[in-house]
């Protein structure tokens, strides 16, 4: 969200919690677009070195 922000652009948006838009000033476009009421997302975080997550 943060780089959408960012970048500022009618062309670029992102998935997130209301929340998140709130923090970094974006507009909402759509409420509730999970198929599943039950719906989650995982993050994995990759590296070749160690880092703090």
């Amino acid at each position: 969200m943060q780089k959408v922000a960012k970048i500022n652009s009618a062309k670029v948006a992102a998935l997130g919690s209301e929340i998140g838009g709130a923090l970094y000033g974006l507009t909402i476009l759509e409420h509730n677009i999970a198929n599943q009421s039950n719906n989650m997302t995982r993050f994995i975080v990759i590296a070749r070195d160690a880092i703090q997550v």
